[in-house]
């Protein structure tokens, strides 16, 4: 800067004529601009990268944040809903007290179908390989031995039924004998599968 305000002055020296004074204003001017652009634009232009640094810093804070919500939305959906699906889940077992109250509706299905049940013996099966539970129940599994005759049909029709039933229930073992006086009726053995539940004392 001090190099150039004196080969100013050496230029404003070295002229003839008489407007000294309007080339003095027209340099003092042209200094002003120069010492502006230097000392003021140059500062502005820094504080607006700096800025403009600070905005793009934000927006990827913002979407950061964004994207974290809606995977916090997502999760809580989902907890929500297996919370919903448990619940049913946990309606639809049987408590322990109200095991002969399955045997019944069981059997009710099998009398609508014509299924000749002859003998009906759930066990609770203590040797579960997991035991299951939650804060309000314990669970155990329990098995229902089913000897019965009735044809092809009739058992068809019976065990889609018990599956499609309000109570958790599903075929574990089944095997299907010709009766011996009857080329339509057979011979059914049968092994259903259920949880019931018991209260955490």
């Amino acid at each position: 800067m001090k190099d150039l305000i004196k080969r100013l002055k050496e230029f404003y020296n070295k002229i003839n004529f008489k407007n000294k004074d309007i080339v003095l204003i027209l340099v003092l001017v042209v200094i002003f601009f120069i010492t502006d652009y230097n000392l003021i634009l140059n500062n502005q232009f820094k504080l607006l990268t700096h800025l403009n640094s600070k905005v793009k810093d934000y927006k990827s804070k913002s979407l950061l944040a964004k994207d974290f919500t809606q995977k916090v939305d997502s999760f809580n959906t989902r907890r929500l809903s297996l919370k919903s699906k448990s619940e049913q889940l946990a309606k639809e077992i049987v408590s322990e007290n109200d095991v002969s109250l399955l045997i019944e509706d069981i059997s009710n299905i099998a009398n609508k179908e014509f299924v000749k049940i002859s003998q009906i013996q759930p066990q609770i099966e203590n040797k579960s390989p997991k035991k299951l539970s939650t804060q309000e129940f314990k669970f155990s599994l329990l098995n229902i031995n089913i000897d019965a005759v009735a044809g092809y049909h009739q058992v068809g029709k019976f065990l889609n039924k018990l599956e499609n039933s309000n109570s958790f229930i599903s075929v574990k073992e089944l095997s299907i004998s010709q009766e011996a006086n009857s080329n339509l009726r057979h011979n059914i053995r049968l092994v259903l599968s259920t949880f019931i539940k018991k209260p955490v004392k």
